[in-house]
């Protein structure tokens, strides 16, 4: 790609299978929607620090990325932005952006686990119905099966982690219970509930809690500021 574009348009690569590498130009602000979906043999990305925005669907399809690194300037990363990266196993999420969107890691399968950072104030981990795009929207980790924990930074304002699993800020509520994650049963002492389907999204817990598996794990959260109790919503 020549100096002196500022963006690289949609859907300019699109489906350029025999692509395998590409170098962009330190003037790049903003990659446009799907400008490389379906570079299924794209296997190396510089992406330099000048981008900002990485809109939707932008590496999706692109099977053979198995690394990325996102320069810490992007601010916006769109929906399904790596959908379908079947073998991307590690990427770190730049710590201006401050949504996860849905979609954005659908289907990257070997994804084993990943970071939020302390400014991320939203994560699009349900399914929805998009009334404004008229689109169905999936989760932001939706089919990825080998996600064995979730991680939080501690001054995150909005989510936790216990144990891998993402939780609201108070810790009353699971937020994502990662697909492989090594703890396949969760208890509810209060009315002594067992769900012991791996996916599990938005149940609200009471004061103590149990994780039962090869050990057994006790969380009394009325050391911690104690939040709602409530009834369960599956997605």
């Amino acid at each position: 790609l020549p100096d002196g574009i500022t963006e690289i348009c949609q859907g300019v690569f699109d489906n350029c299978t025999s692509l395998t590498s590409i170098e962009i130009p330190s003037s790049i602000k903003r990659i446009g929607r799907f400008a490389f979906a379906g570079c299924t043999n794209l296997r190396n990305v510089a992406i330099p620090s000048s981008v900002t925005e990485i809109c939707g669907g932008v590496f999706i399809g692109c099977k053979s990325l198995t690394s990325i690194k996102i320069p810490t300037r992007v601010k916006k990363i769109g929906t399904y932005a790596f959908s379908e990266c079947g073998n991307l196993q590690t990427i770190e999420i730049p710590v201006d952006v401050k949504q996860i969107q849905a979609g954005v890691f659908n289907n990257c399968s070997s994804l084993t686990s990943i970071f939020i950072h302390e400014r991320i104030e939203s994560i699009a981990v349900k399914s929805y119905w998009d009334e404004m795009e008229e689109e169905f929207l999936e989760g932001a980790f939706e089919g990825c099966s080998s996600l064995q924990e979730i991680h939080v930074h501690l001054e995150n304002k909005y989510y936790s982690s216990i144990d891998g699993v993402l939780f609201n800020k108070v810790g009353n509520e699971i937020i994502k219970f990662p697909s492989a994650h090594n703890k396949k049963e969760y208890t509810r002492t209060a009315e002594c509930i067992k769900y012991n389907d791996n996916i599990i999204i938005g149940i609200a817990l009471g004061e103590t809690y149990e994780i039962e598996s090869k050990h057994k794990i006790d969380i009394d959260y009325k050391q911690r500021e104690s939040g709602p109790s409530g009834g369960l919503m599956m997605a």
